[in-house]
Order: C-alpha cells, then structure tokens, then sequence
C-alpha cells in the first residue's frame, strides 16, 4: 500500500521532491500546497512543466488536512516566515499527520538557547495533541534525505 503525501511548496526543493514522488513506487502524492495565490488552482504537473497528475495546487491548508495523508513533507519559506510555517506545519501535525520539513532550520535543536519558545511550543503541543511526529533538516549537504529510495 502507497504511503499518501502532501507536499506543501513548489520552490526549488518542493518541485524537485514532487518529481521523484510522482515516479517513486511507495509513494502516491495526494496535494500540493502553494502559498502564494497564482500558484493555486492548478494541475501541480503542468504548473511544473511536467505531465499532467491530476493533483490540482491550494492554498489551503484545511483541504489538503481533509485528505487525511500519511505524511506532509513541507519545503515552506525559510524561518524568516515562521508564523506561517507553524500555522501550517501544526495544522497537520493536531491532525495526526507526521511531518518532514526543511523550512524551519532552527528546529534541528529544539533545546536551542537562541530558538524562541513561540517557535517550539505550538510544534510540540501539536506533536502531542496528534500523536505525530515532525523531522526538521536542513538542505544542506545536498538532497540526499529527499532522493533515497
């Protein structure tokens, strides 16, 4: 049985994952988020000049909730737009769905002096109200966590 994905941003990283996912034989992407409203309302392949999929691009986080994936695999904006990654990221996460993002660095080391508790919190009281799980990397070195198979 295919584990069902969301992919929530078709940046650099997001599309390059949307890829492999659409090829890959464990993996059926169920949505595909975009923040920013052009993006919306479109078929995710033709948005990235690939073959039409039928998973057609949102921007909100309530739909792509409602399909109830196994997984959400976040490449959202940078820590600069943290409200907004953690409005979207612990919308799943109460959800039940466990979540894999690159956008929010600073949680690699959640006990971090410097990491900002309004950062933290509302990640870990989603993680425990959904019984989910959110693994935080960062890109670098490559794309290897998104490319294994």
């Amino acid at each position: 049985m295919k584990k069902r994905v969301v992919v929530w941003g078709t940046g650099v990283v997001g599309s390059m994952v949307i890829a492999e996912i659409l090829d890959h034989p464990v993996f059926e992407l169920v949505g595909v988020g975009v923040t920013r409203s052009e993006r919306a309302g479109q078929d995710v392949g033709t948005l990235l000049g690939l073959p039409e999929t039928g998973v057609i691009t949102t921007t909100s986080v309530e739909e792509l909730v409602a399909l109830r994936p196994d997984a959400l695999v976040h490449y959202g904006p940078t820590a600069q737009y943290a409200d907004d990654n953690i409005r979207v990221i612990s919308a799943f996460l109460r959800a039940g769905v466990d979540v894999c993002s690159t956008a929010m660095t600073p949680w690699v080391w959640p006990q971090m002096k410097q990491l900002p508790a309004s950062w933290r919190d509302p990640i870990t009281e989603a993680c425990e109200e959904g019984g989910a799980s959110c693994f935080t990397t960062g890109i670098d070195p490559g794309f290897a966590n998104d490319l294994f198979r």
